[in-house]
């Protein structure tokens, strides 16, 4: 697709070995919401959540994430608060300098904290790196930015 929206197909497995497509195309974030051309940075934990980050339309790093009971969240459904649920990145107002990157990792260590870190070219300090990094929160039980 072509029309400035982020789309997910799901496959079985890599196409040289076989994988058939499973899911057809289906939009993630629309295209009003995703600035034309912005890089993707996606992680998941064991499947049990999926992130995929993005710049908005304004350079606002924002996201969309997946778990299995709620399905894809993001835009004006990401909770503003950690009591009212697992924020979204897009809610701290991270803007970025420049589009020319974007990335996400998350520690997967055994025994670790979950910690999922996306980098980007920050508007507040527009010559280097900038981390916005996801930690638990004990007295919530959630992760929050």
């Amino acid at each position: 697709m072509s029309d400035g929206s982020i789309w997910e197909t799901a496959v079985s497995n890599v196409f040289f070995k076989g994988g058939n497509v499973i899911r057809p195309d289906q939009l993630i974030v629309p295209a009003s919401e995703a600035l034309l051309g912005t890089p993707i940075a996606a992680v998941h934990n064991a499947f049990t959540d999926v992130h995929v980050f993005f710049f908005s339309r304004n350079r606002v790093v924002s996201e969309y994430y997946w778990t299995s009971g709620t399905g894809w969240i993001g835009g004006g459904l990401c909770p503003a608060t950690p009591a009212a649920g697992r924020m979204c990145v897009t809610t701290s107002g991270f803007v970025a300098a420049t589009t020319q990157f974007l990335y996400a990792m998350e520690n997967t260590a055994s025994g670790a904290p979950a910690k999922m870190r996306v980098g980007f070219n920050s508007a507040g300090t527009p010559g280097g790196l900038t981390e916005a990094t996801m930690v638990p929160t004990a007295e919530l039980g959630r992760l929050r930015f």
